[in-house]
């Protein structure tokens, strides 16, 4: 059945929020899937201080938005409770 549902989007801060998160854990995963390519000493320690670095990154945007969260609520869908 198909209704149209008008829908506020997110603001501008959610959303960047959003994909910076997305960014950062993207960015986690890749330091941290190839820094056993690395040979051990300089470079590999550098490798693990970026992907820990990147970890604590996400830590605090996941914080922001759930900080955002409890003081912007989210966009009201117009649609059945069943749904």
């Amino acid at each position: 059945m198909a209704t149209d549902v008008e829908m506020r989007p997110y603001g501008a801060t959610a959303r960047a929020i959003h994909w910076a998160t997305a960014l950062l854990v993207l960015s986690a995963w890749v330091v941290g899937s190839t820094m056993e390519e690395f040979p051990r000493g300089g470079s590999r320690d550098l490798a693990m201080q970026v992907h820990y670095s990147l970890g604590v990154l996400v830590l605090g945007a996941v914080a922001l938005r759930v900080a955002w969260r409890a003081v912007v609520l989210p966009p009201r869908v117009d649609r059945a409770s069943w749904q």
